[in-house]
């Protein structure tokens, strides 16, 4: 029977404080009782309360379930049963009787992923509300297209100005010289314009050799929206859609979904790794990649959660899922949503990388550059690479003794890489920048 490890259920934890206590969990004297079957792994613990706590974990379509009255996803007793099965293997409980508390929940959660629903409104009730909704839909775009035309006109002025005195005065603004250009473009509803300002307030300009062609581009990728969207209706209906995402336009879950002309991948998907990062606001954002066995694609997804709200994508790095994905319209598709799900496994095969060295990876990039010329974060596998440190930077050098410089990473990380692949040449999946790579996982 497939159980995940003990790395795979740590990647799960919600915060180091959640984790420490899963693992002290992990011990068969504190349940009451524990037991599994093929689809379920269920179980009591004492708690503060009178009645013992239940936890259970659909192990088909990965899920969680406690009564406990933790915030946190997964809880610690759900980490804790989870890294009790991996410590024990074979040797934990198995039933094929489920108490009632865990037929109920595992069963709707089956009705969910089959598509069941209990009652739909009248056919033609639903056509007339979609009718009007489509109509106040078509009437706020094109008071928002107005909006945004403004603010990007406004943006390109500023941008003009910018160049013309110099970017090497950049490192002498302050920051509410692009502060104040951004929130100009949210009054705008241009959100996206208003992220690429803030960017120059993260350009490197302690690093006076780093900085100045990350200031270049920058300018030259927000000049060319700008100009992309001043000329929207000449451009392919896909680079449209990406110009629009990248200004800010949000498609919402539902309406992709129900999109019957967008890509859909049906793979056995490899969960590479796991990103998190704070966001403004309490939110904190979840970036997944993924990589189909058979398409051999790369897939994006994200999650937001705010404060500690539970997420919708519950993936484990070193899993492997069986899903069919949308993804969202673009001229090089990346981004992408679970559109079905199906049994997870801890099993991960052996990838195959796609590029031996530095060099064959050029012409891919190029690729990618002349279809989406915004891309900042391009993924790659590329295979016998060796990390080295050199002063206060670090490379990756391929077996021709080609070197790309990391960035992106805190030094405890690459010493944690280095310590674990003890210095050979292993293969990389990374995300591609500008002139830097940004390590994610190793040793496939």
């Amino acid at each position: 029977m497939n159980y995940f490890n003990a790395d795979q259920v740590a990647a799960l934890a919600p915060d180091p404080s959640s984790l420490k206590s899963g693992r002290e969990l992990a011990n068969a004297l504190k349940w009451e009782s524990y037991a599994c079957n093929e689809r379920v792994l269920f179980g009591e613990i004492k708690g503060s309360g009178k009645e013992p706590y239940r936890t259970q974990i659909d192990l088909q379509q990965l899920g969680f379930k406690c009564s406990c009255p933790s915030r946190k996803f997964p809880c610690k007793h759900g980490l804790g049963l989870l890294f009790l099965r991996a410590q024990q293997g074979d040797a934990f409980p198995q039933s094929g009787a489920e108490p009632a508390w865990v037929s109920e929940w595992m069963d709707k959660r089956s009705e969910r992923a089959a598509g069941k629903t209990e009652a739909s409104e009248a056919v033609a009730a639903e056509e007339a509300a979609s009718a009007k909704r489509s109509k106040e839909k078509e009437k706020r775009d094109s008071k928002r297209q107005s909006s945004v035309e403004a603010g990007a006109a406004e943006l390109e002025l500023w941008l003009r100005d910018m160049l013309r005195i110099g970017l090497l005065a950049l490192p002498e603004k302050e920051p509410a010289y692009f502060e104040k250009t951004a929130a100009r473009m949210v009054d705008a509803k241009a959100t996206g314009l208003g992220n690429w300002v803030l960017g120059f307030t993260k350009l490197p300009y302690t690093h006076p050799r780093q900085w100045q062609g990350q200031a270049l581009s920058q300018a030259a990728r927000l000049y060319l929206l700008i100009q992309g969207l001043k000329n929207l209706d000449k451009q392919s209906p896909l680079v449209q859609e990406d110009i629009r995402a990248l200004v800010g336009w949000n498609l919402k879950k539902e309406d992709l979904l129900q999109r019957t002309d967008l890509e859909t991948v049906e793979d056995q998907w490899l969960v590479l790794a796991r990103v998190v990062s704070q966001e403004p606001n309490d939110i904190t954002l979840y970036k997944f990649w993924l990589y189909g066995q058979k398409s051999r694609r790369f897939a994006l997804l994200l999650d937001f959660a705010y404060r500690n709200m539970p997420i919708q994508t519950l993936l484990a790095p070193g899993t492997s899922v069986d899903a069919t994905l949308v993804y969202y319209p673009s001229n090089w598709p990346l981004r992408a949503l679970v559109k079905t799900q199906g049994e997870t496994s801890p099993e991960m095969p052996v990838l195959q990388p796609e590029f031996p060295s530095w060099v064959s990876v050029q012409p891919y990039i190029a690729q990618v550059i002349s279809r989406m010329p915004w891309a900042t974060e391009i993924p790659i596998m590329v295979g016998a690479l060796r990390l080295i440190p050199q002063e206060e930077r670090w490379f990756l050098y391929d077996e021709e003794n080609a070197a790309m410089e990391v960035k992106g990473a805190s030094s405890d990380e690459l010493w944690d890489i280095l310590a674990q692949t003890g210095g050979r040449a292993v293969s990389f999946f990374l995300l591609r920048s500008d002139h830097s790579v940004k390590p994610l996982a190793w040793q496939f």
